[in-house]
């Protein structure tokens, strides 16, 4: 099995005020990027990324990330973990909770990873650019059980989610 890995854009969604659709959009845009992988040479795509990490990196190492807009400045990735029960000697691991790296001039790093069928989500932020994680935590709670409702009640949106700013 090869196991490719790669950091590419993948724009989100906007436009739309209904969870679902937005999840769609995302989907679609992501299999987008998936279908140019699969037809492009193998190790373009991982030659994309050293390349685009490299120039984040020089630009880190020389104070420009502040003045030079980001390819991006937040990573969402998924890693399928084990989906059987694991142990160490005699005793059973419990959960996988992800924890990962924030790329040269980026903000979030958001990873999940499955672990006998359940799903847990790493929040990672650089300090300099973000006090808490703990509203983004809020919020994506927020926003999965308000996914689950969208699906019965079609006036929910995602004006509903998130603290709400008084005029």
């Amino acid at each position: 099995m090869v196991i490719k890995i790669a950091i590419v854009p993948v724009e989100l969604a906007h436009g739309h005020t209904d969870p679902y659709l937005r999840l769609r959009e995302i989907i679609e845009n992501h299999r987008k990027v998936k279908r140019a992988a699969m037809s492009s040479h193998p190790a373009s795509f991982s030659y994309y990324t050293l390349l685009i990490q490299t120039y984040a990196l020089i630009f880190e190492m020389l104070g420009l990330s502040n003045w030079v807009k980001p390819i991006a400045n937040i990573l969402v990735s998924n890693m399928p973990g084990p989906s059987d029960i694991m142990y160490f000697k005699d005793s059973q691991m419990l959960a996988a909770y992800p924890i990962s790296t924030i790329t040269p001039g980026g903000g979030v790093n958001i990873t999940m990873v499955t672990y006998n069928g359940q799903a847990n989500i790493g929040l990672v932020c650089c300090n300099n650019n973000i006090d808490s994680l703990e509203p983004l935590a809020r919020y994506s709670i927020e926003a999965f059980d308000m996914l689950e409702k969208c699906l019965d009640d079609p006036s929910i949106n995602v004006d509903d989610i998130g603290e709400k700013l008084s005029a």
